[in-house]
């Protein structure tokens, strides 16, 4: 690995881990939401979820699903709501204190993503957002857009390639 993989392996690291963090999910038992829970309420908050899309992203079982919505229910995140076209679809809806927990986790980030940026002069944040930009591709598309593309498909060359190796 050069020396530019390593930096840029550690930059992305600390930033998925500081987002963990800020959104509770890195507290354990004083957060009442997991990591997949919380996917779950914000991509409810954004798109028609169903219960079958949630098995299908996450490659686990309609039985797990059922646990993780009958908690997400329990705790008062999201309801189940049927189908207006087909009776049979369940659609997960986010509850007002899921749409308010989303929001709240949207602050967050964002407020991490402006301290990080006001390190930068301002020549470096126009430098960076274009970069950014870039890298991201069609910012106007949303960004679970590739969730529902992908799911059930082969995962992409750079995670099967035997480069790609998880630290673990």
């Amino acid at each position: 690995m050069t020396n530019f993989d390593d930096t840029l392996h550690k930059c992305v690291e600390h930033i998925f881990w500081d987002l963990i963090d800020l959104n509770g999910f890195a507290r354990g038992r004083k957060n009442e939401l997991t990591f997949v829970t919380g996917i779950i309420i914000r991509l409810a908050a954004v798109m028609e979820l169903r219960m079958q899309d949630i098995a299908s992203i996450f490659g686990v079982t309609k039985s797990t699903v059922t646990d993780y919505i009958n908690y997400l229910e329990k705790k008062g995140y999201v309801t189940r709501e049927r189908g207006t076209q087909d009776r049979r679809d369940i659609f997960i809806v986010p509850t007002t204190k899921g749409r308010e927990w989303v929001q709240r986790c949207n602050g967050i980030n964002f407020k991490y993503a402006e301290d990080g940026i006001e390190r930068f002069t301002p020549k470096e944040r126009n430098d960076f957002l274009r970069l950014l930009v870039k890298f991201v591709g069609d910012i106007d598309q949303p960004p679970y857009k590739n969730l529902l593309l992908n799911k059930g498909k082969e995962q992409p060359e750079y995670l099967r390639s035997s480069q790609y190796k998880p630290r673990g």
